[in-house]
């Protein structure tokens, strides 16, 4: 009888290996949102071996890295993708962090540019946070920073907009979550 035990810390060879995907299979670059015309980093990751791609979620969610994931076709009668993309500022530039010391192609320099354009230009969260801006929710009275919004969370608002101090309430009508 055998018994299996699962790995809680990586082997000292998954970050270059990791760093070898990215490199191989991945993407690093900033993207621009048609809409509001700003810029965002990503990092993005596509193969057909789910296998791989499956790794590499294991790594991320050890080291906490949140990312987004999608199983895609392009074209018929092709293979099926498995995306993987990593858009948060922090955890594009914790991952690069990490990775660049392993890196020894030509995305090591923009890698490193990321960075500095992730440190160069701070979410507006973070900006509220440098010079001390809190909000008050309009439910609960508790301080939060974040993006400028009338409530702190989704249940606040759901709350607000189901109780009676919604000057709405009678008419039926809510007040938008985000004015």
């Amino acid at each position: 009888m055998t018994n299996h035990v699962e790995k809680t810390i990586p082997s000292e060879d998954i970050l270059p290996w990791l760093a070898g995907i990215v490199e191989g299979e991945g993407s690093l670059g900033t993207y621009n949102q048609q809409k509001s015309g700003r810029k965002f980093p990503r990092i993005s990751i596509v193969n057909t071996d789910r296998k791989i791609v499956d790794r590499v979620k294991e790594i991320l969610d050890y080291y906490k890295i949140f990312y987004s994931s999608a199983k895609k076709t392009r074209v018929e009668n092709c293979k099926i993708c498995y995306y993987i993309a990593i858009h948060r500022r922090d955890d594009v530039a914790k991952l690069l962090n990490l990775l660049i010391p392993f890196m020894i192609g030509g995305k090591k320099d923009t890698a490193k540019e990321l960075i500095q354009y992730v440190e160069q230009n701070p979410t507006k969260v973070n900006q509220y946070q440098q010079v001390g801006i809190y909000f008050i929710c309009k439910y609960c009275g508790d301080k939060f920073t974040g993006r400028r919004r009338i409530f702190c969370s989704l249940t606040c608002w759901h709350r607000f907009a189901k109780g009676k101090n919604n000057p709405n309430y009678k008419t039926g009508k809510y007040i938008a979550r985000n004015d």
